[in-house]
């Protein structure tokens, strides 16, 4: 089981609290999850041999060099490595991607969200399970993130369609929205719908409703903006012939 937070939860930016806060002086470092030992001696001598260099920018080899040594290392091709100065690094580039919503794994890394909350992208929290260890999965961040979307659609969809006259959205967290016609015009309108190519659920044949309930999925906002204006006309007549504006009678059955 996965949990999705919301934007309720802590504000990470005004927390801004790291494991070298609690690593005061003296006291023995379990706080800072970098590597505690000193670099290994065949480390600390290249180090050495390039003090005089540091003064100087890296050069393009130097970039070329280290990702091909990157990449042979783990079985990749050199372009698919990016060297960091650190993790932290890559975390604040992540708004350089331009995302427009990120599922954020907890527990975890802090920066990442901080980084993006800060760029103005939309996070949605994802904790893992205490009862499977906290072990990822990862099918849980791509549904966490297609149910955000879809969250975000359904309210404007059910915007949309609660402002053509006649139609009342009833409430719900469905991917689907309910709707109420005025009496008497469920089929006619789904009729006229059908005619004008788009096919809605008719709900006369779940106990508890009739024929003046129709059932439409989330779609997209191009989709929706058809659905809308195809409503509008033949509810639009009804409206007419109820205030007596259009000559002659309707019947509605």
């Amino acid at each position: 089981m996965v949990r999705v937070m919301g934007d309720s939860t802590p504000d990470l930016r005004a927390l801004d609290h790291h494991g070298d806060a609690d690593a005061a002086p003296g006291l023995l470092d379990f706080a800072v999850n970098v590597w505690g030992g000193a670099p290994p001696p065949w480390l600390r001598a290249r180090l050495a041999r390039l003090i005089d260099d540091l003064a100087q920018y890296p050069a393009a080899g130097h970039d070329a060099r280290a990702r091909a040594a990157v990449a042979a290392r783990h079985g990749r091709r050199p372009d698919e490595v990016l060297v960091l100065a650190g993790s932290a690094e890559g975390f604040a580039l992540l708004p350089a991607l331009a995302p427009q919503h990120a599922a954020v794994v907890h527990p975890g890394f802090t920066e990442p969200e901080v980084a993006l909350r800060r760029a103005g992208v939309p996070v949605t929290r994802v904790l893992t399970d205490p009862a499977a260890g906290h072990r990822l999965d990862p099918g849980a961040v791509e549904a966490a993130a297609a149910a955000r979307t879809l969250a975000v659609q359904r309210r404007a969809q059910a915007t949309e369609l609660a402002a053509v006259p006649g139609v009342q959205v009833l409430p719900g967290v469905a991917p689907y929205l309910l709707l109420r016609l005025p009496v008497g015009t469920g089929d006619w309108v789904r009729a006229e719908l059908r005619s004008a190519g788009i096919a809605v659920r008719r709900c006369d044949t779940f106990p508890g409703l009739d024929a003046d309930h129709l059932r439409v999925a989330v779609r997209p906002s191009i989709l929706v903006n058809r659905l809308v204006d195809a409503l509008a006309v033949p509810l639009t007549e009804v409206g007419d012939a109820e205030s007596g504006d259009t000559p002659g009678s309707m019947i509605l059955k």
